[in-house]
């Protein structure tokens, strides 16, 4: 059992292009189940039962490598995480059936409708965001680096998007609503979820029909949509939790979360941590990569000075933020750093230690940092932002200043 994640029992993820996954940090490819496949009985897709029917066995299935390896780290995985929140699941494991099936309802549903975004993050694509689109067809004649061209032209070559339509069809959406019985828990992300007519839709339609006040709903949003309207929607369910994603502050976050405005990120904060309705809470979520893990500390920092009451207000968490390294893209990663720039950085964020909770984000980070040496990738890194920067009309230099040719 020490190798059981409860989600694949649970849980299951609708990407924005259809495809059904076992959880956000699962392995996508191109064999995933899809939502025309049928989604009335979901748990009993081919992935969840093959992967049930391998945790049953005590083996460590190669689509979770990325939790094992965060474990081996000594960072929190996404597997330790959702198995404490869902523990009192773990009766229904012992009961399961040896070959992997599945004889009960969806209990925690990710649903992506579509890769809608206004932004375009640094680290992110077209299957996330569809503003990123042009971009990845622009940066094509810019790029030199043989395999980033190649990167680019095989993303521009392969966006479909029509695949990312599916929330239109009406019978698809209607079986996602018959899980609604079983479902505890709904997670929106995108795309930007809070601009996905799909979502929008669906939250009326759970008021409607008396269900809002049973279950909870969780977001991953930039936060650019939040409005008045949203939060008296919120009202009606029986507990929201959102994850606000901010990767910096001022001219860092702006640049890594182009083209969002940081006075606006701020002020909307403010206003939030006054109106946010009581079943509502706010966490901070920032995604740690090479640019911005050396600039830890002043986010930390400038968290402390606000002084939030509802913003990322628990105090086991530190009163701080989610911090997670990034993984993919690989150039993007912290490891690219070179060691004299990761020995500078580690020695900048052991010394801000003023709460347990920082020191844990430091540490976790800094252990991937030093996972392994991936220095190799740095002129890919260089590259890709002085290509974005001709796009953007940025400077990558000037916003992180650590980093150097």
């Amino acid at each position: 059992m020490k190798k059981i994640c409860i989600l694949p029992f649970i849980h299951t993820l609708i990407l924005p292009n259809g495809s059904i996954n076992l959880c956000c940090n699962s392995k996508v490819h191109d064999s995933l189940p899809t939502v025309q496949d049928g989604v009335d009985d979901i748990l009993n897709n081919p992935l969840h039962t093959k992967v049930r029917k391998e945790m049953l066995a005590g083996e460590q299935p190669d689509e979770c490598n990325k939790c094992w390896t965060n474990e081996e780290l000594d960072i929190r995985s996404y597997r330790q995480q959702q198995n404490l929140t869902y523990m009192k699941y773990f009766p229904r494991i012992l009961i399961a059936n040896k070959d992997g099936s599945s004889s009960s309802g969806v209990k925690f549903f990710d649903v992506r409708f579509n890769n809608t975004c206004n932004l375009k993050c640094v680290m992110c694509s077209s299957d996330y965001s569809s503003s990123w689109a042009e971009d990845e067809k622009n940066l094509i004649p810019i790029i030199e680096h043989t395999s980033l061209k190649e990167h680019f032209m095989h993303r521009h070559n392969h966006y479909n998007k029509e695949s990312f339509k599916w929330g239109h069809d009406e019978e698809i959406v209607a079986s996602i609503m018959s899980n609604a019985s079983t479902i505890e828990r709904l997670h929106f992300a995108g795309g930007e979820p809070l601009i996905s007519k799909q979502h929008n839709i669906l939250i009326k339609e759970l008021i409607r029909l008396n269900l809002a006040s049973k279950l909870y709903l969780s977001y991953n949003t930039n936060g650019e949509f939040i409005n008045e309207e949203t939060l008296s929607l919120w009202s009606h369910f029986k507990k929201v939790k959102v994850f606000y994603s901010i990767d910096s502050i001022k001219d860092k976050n702006e640049y890594i979360r182009y083209p969002s405005k940081w006075n606006l990120h701020e002020s909307r904060l403010d206003w939030l941590d006054k109106e946010t309705p009581t079943n509502i809470s706010w966490r901070l979520l920032s995604t740690v990569s090479a640019l911005n893990i050396a600039y830890i500390p002043e986010m930390a920092d400038w968290k402390l000075s606000k002084k939030y009451k509802n913003i990322h207000n628990n105090i086991l968490d530190g009163n701080l933020f989610h911090a997670c390294p990034l993984e993919h893209p690989k150039y993007l990663a912290s490891n690219v750093l070179p060691m004299d720039i990761k020995e500078i950085i580690k020695e900048k964020l052991l010394k801000f230690s003023n709460t347990r909770s920082y020191k844990k984000i430091a540490t976790e980070c800094i252990n991937f940092m030093y996972s392994k040496d991936q220095e190799i990738l740095l002129p890919e890194l260089i590259e890709y932002l002085t290509g974005l920067d001709k796009l953007r009309g940025t400077n990558f230099r000037t916003a992180f200043p650590i980093l150097k040719d």
